[in-house]
C-alpha cells in the first residue's frame, strides 16, 4: 500500500479543511487535510458532526492514498471501504448524494452502497449507462442518469425531496442544476452502515463523499462544489 511523501498540509484559516454545510449531513468522506484519513494505516473517519464508528477496507491493502488528496481503489475484485452503524441512516423519501470523483475505468461499479450487506440499497452507480452515474435503490432505475466522463473530475450531486409534490428530484454537475423531474424513488430506511466501491475491480478515484438525509438547494450544491474545488 502507497503511502504519501511529505507531511499534510493544515486547514488554513476561513474554513478550508471544513465543509461548510452540515445541517443534514450524515456521512462525509473527505480526503485529503488529514479529515477522513491521516495518510498511515487503515482507519478512515466519518466527518459528519455525529460520526459512524470508524471505517476500513475488508482487505487492507485495497488502495492506494494520494496526498494530492484522493483516495484511489486497486483490488482485483470489490474494494469494499466499509463504515458500520446505522442510526443516522434512517432517512427514505428525503436525501441528497454528493461526490467529488474522477472515474480512471469504463467497468461498471458500485460506486456507494447505503448497506454493509448488500448492494442496490440506495445505491450510487457508474457506468451502466454509458458513461453515467445514477442513483438505483432495490430495482429502481427511474433517475435520470448524470454524464461523468474517464479522466475528468468533477463533482455531482443528486437530491430528493419527499416534500415537493412535483420537481421533486434533482441533478447537478460542478454546482450547477442540470435538470429538475419528478420521481417516485424511495429507499429503504432499515440498512446498516455504508461501502464503497463493490461489485468488482475499480481504481476510481473518490475525494469527497457526502450523505444528508435532507434535500439540499441549489445555492448549498454549489457551496460544497466551491469547497470542495477549493484545496
Amino acid at each position: 500500500m502507497f503511502h504519501p511523501f511529505g507531511f499534510m498540509s493544515t486547514p488554513a484559516a476561513g474554513g478550508v479543511g471544513t465543509n461548510p454545510i452540515t445541517s443534514g449531513l450524515v456521512f462525509g468522506l473527505e480526503m485529503g487535510l488529514g479529515q477522513s484519513y491521516s495518510g498511515t494505516g487503515t482507519v478512515f473517519t466519518d466527518t459528519s458532526p455525529s460520526p459512524l464508528p470508524n471505517g476500513a477496507f475488508v482487505t487492507p491493502t485495497d488502495f492506494n492514498y494520494n496526498s494530492s488528496r484522493y483516495l484511489k481503489f486497486n483490488a482485483s475484485s470489490g474494494s469494499n471501504l466499509r463504515f458500520p452503524g446505522a442510526t443516522k441512516l434512517s432517512y427514505s423519501e428525503t436525501w441528497s448524494f454528493f461526490i467529488y470523483w474522477k472515474p480512471t475505468t469504463g467497468s461498471a461499479t458500485y460506486i456507494f452502497d447505503k448497506s454493509i450487506s448488500g448492494i442496490d440499497q440506495n445505491s450510487l452507480v457508474y457506468n451502466f449507462d454509458a458513461g453515467k452515474m445514477r442513483p438505483w435503490n432495490s430495482g429502481y432505475r427511474g433517475m435520470t442518469p448524470i454524464p461523468s466522463p474517464l479522466n475528468t473530475l468533477k463533482s455531482i450531486a443528486f437530491t430528493k425531496d419527499l416534500n415537493a409534490l412535483s420537481n421533486n428530484y434533482k441533478a447537478y454537475e460542478n454546482g450547477s442544476n442540470t435538470f429538475t423531474t419528478t420521481s417516485s424513488f424511495n429507499v429503504s430506511g432499515g440498512t446498516t452502515g455504508v461501502n464503497f466501491n463493490a461489485n468488482g475491480p475499480r481504481d476510481n478515484e473518490l475525494y469527497n463523499y457526502y450523505v444528508y438525509n435532507r434535500a439540499l438547494t441549489p445555492a448549498e450544491v454549489t457551496t460544497i462544489h466551491n469547497y470542495v474545488t477549493s484545496y
